[in-house]
């Protein structure tokens, strides 16, 4: 079965949220380890780390999906079509919440905050237990 350019896409930035937050988790499973050995300047490196973690996946993400999309990286329908795929991909995942946020980080880093409609990007998550009336 062949895999539709959407679907690597959205695969593409669900696999660069999963590195991102294992990453993440590793920094933060450490910190307990640098206080009690007093290891101010190592927690304070981490912390560093710890906050440049998300841009620097999301910058490494977009290199990848640019790649991918080729001429249809800034086509509203291709985004529509990849955002389905990652909510079918997200679908039952712990941290979907984050992961949609990391999806979005990757579409404004593409659109540069602009254009940010619900049809391409996670305005209303799918799974969200309440809507607010429009």
């Amino acid at each position: 079965m062949r895999q539709e350019k959407h679907e690597r896409f959205a695969r593409t930035i669900l696999n660069g949220f999963e590195a991102y937050f294992a990453e993440f988790q590793n920094i933060t499973l450490a910190a307990r380890s640098r206080f009690e050995a007093q290891d101010w300047l190592g927690m304070h490196a981490a912390s560093i780390d710890r906050i440049d973690l998300y841009k620097d996946a999301t910058t490494r993400v977009l290199q990848y999906v640019e790649l991918i999309a080729g001429n249809q990286l800034h086509d509203f329908g291709f985004w529509r079509a990849a955002k389905a795929a990652y909510a079918d991909l997200i679908r039952g995942h712990n941290n979907f919440e984050i992961a949609e946020t990391f999806f979005n980080s990757v579409y404004c880093a593409v659109f540069k905050h602009r254009k940010i409609r619900d049809e391409h990007a996670f305005v209303f998550s799918p799974r969200a237990t309440c809507r607010l009336p429009m």
